[in-house]
């Protein structure tokens, strides 16, 4: 596959950028070969003929973190979102420097309890997943290549929406990480379908080669008074294989669950859940692992690895009715986990003819009651089918 950013990059010689504060920007650019602007909606509504790369401060408003570097291209742009177009015509490519930020592709971050007086950030979260693809090389990763990207989301509360009919997916080798897991928030809008995932690891509809698609230190929220579906979940993913996962994420679900990695499509796959916290309350449980159906998993060897696992269900309505955790195939290995308020830690109902393949290991699990709630722990492991190899079980 043609590396896009070849044609684009070059050799880019090193330029004197001058700050521009006038109509004679095109002027200055004919020798300069570079200028730098307040913002990218502001170098939009003039002519930069003859400026070689531009600078912006900032993406819509002043300060608001959403500067980048961009390089004069005669080709088609490979986004409209992070990119732009002069008022002479002039194309000027988006050139990531390091990690790639997704208030340069226009995201505010504004949610401030309120979905009616915040932006709608999931077009643009969905651009710099666009974008992050695209940085593919020639060569295929396991021959030296590369491909993918990571996506740096700064500290602040997203409101992602659209229509609410169908979720964000973070796609093949991009990894979206923000600056901790209570620090970097995606909030779910009210108004988002209540049968409909939050966010999606790979495409549902590939089913086949996704690697290493994640999700770093950030917090995924919803409001616990919004209805929920059965079976729906803030997370959900089907495809990913080595490397995916999930790490240092917190989860404030409401009536949804949590996570449910479901098939295991394409093939082995090793996926890892680690250091995360689910506060949920309804009738999904927190963590599925495997199908509700009785092939359990697409393929029998993928493995399965949660570690520093907090599960807590709410001591008022709605109360956590189901499990922590469910398993219904693969290999797991689960360390360090706490649960309260919920019936148990966790499940364990591998299918016929299934049950005598699939090992679950648990380690260090402490499981707590309700505290005097509705909601009582009947047991820290409950096997309804399976084989379960436990140590240090506590409840």
């Amino acid at each position: 596959m043609l590396n896009p950013y070849r044609a684009i990059l070059g050799a880019v010689a090193a330029v004197i950028f001058l700050v521009f504060s006038g109509p004679a920007l095109a002027q200055s650019c004919a020798w300069s070969g570079a200028a730098t602007i307040s913002t990218r909606a502001k170098a939009m509504t003039v002519d930069l003929t003859g400026c070689e790369m531009v600078q912006t401060l900032s993406y819509t408003l002043a300060s608001n973190g959403g500067g980048a570097r961009f390089k004069n291209i005669t080709g088609a742009l490979l986004d409209t979102a992070a990119s732009f177009t002069d008022l002479a015509g002039n194309k000027f490519q988006y050139l990531p420097e390091g990690r790639m930020d997704v208030l340069q592709f226009g995201c505010l971050g504004d949610w401030d309890g309120s979905d009616a007086t915040s932006a709608d950030d999931l077009p643009c979260f969905r651009a710099a997943n666009a974008f992050a693809v695209l940085r593919v090389g020639s060569v295929y990763p396991g021959a030296g290549g590369h491909w993918g990207g990571t996506v740096y989301v700064p500290s602040r509360s997203y409101k992602l929406c659209g229509d609410g009919n169908s979720p964000f997916t973070v796609d093949n080798a991009v990894s979206f990480e923000g600056e901790g897991s209570w620090t970097s928030t995606l909030r779910m809008c009210n108004a988002w379908n209540p049968s409909v995932h939050f966010v999606v690891g790979c495409l549902v509809s590939n089913q086949f080669a996704c690697f290493s698609s994640t999700l770093r230190k950030m917090n995924l929220s919803a409001d616990r008074d919004v209805s929920a579906g059965n079976r729906v979940f803030m997370y959900y993913s089907e495809a990913t294989q080595h490397d995916g996962g999930l790490f240092e994420v917190n989860f404030f679900a409401g009536r949804r669950g949590c996570v449910w990695y479901r098939k295991g499509w394409g093939g082995a796959s090793r996926v890892t859940l680690q250091k995360l916290e689910c506060n949920a309350g309804g009738s999904n449980a927190m963590f599925v692992i495997g199908d509700y159906e009785s092939s359990g998993m697409n393929v029998g060897s993928t493995q399965f690895f949660m570690y520093d696992i907090t599960m807590g269900g709410p001591s008022s309505p709605n109360y956590q009715t189901q499990p922590g955790l469910v398993v219904f195939g693969g290999y797991g290995t689960f360390k360090t986990f706490h649960c309260e308020w919920m019936v148990n830690c966790a499940t364990v109902y591998v299918p016929v003819p299934h049950a005598n393949n699939y090992v679950q290991t648990f380690e260090n699990m402490t499981a707590s009651g309700s505290g005097g709630g509705p909601i009582t722990c009947d047991a820290a492991i409950s096997i309804v089918s399976g084989t379960v190899v436990a140590s240090q079980i506590q409840s």
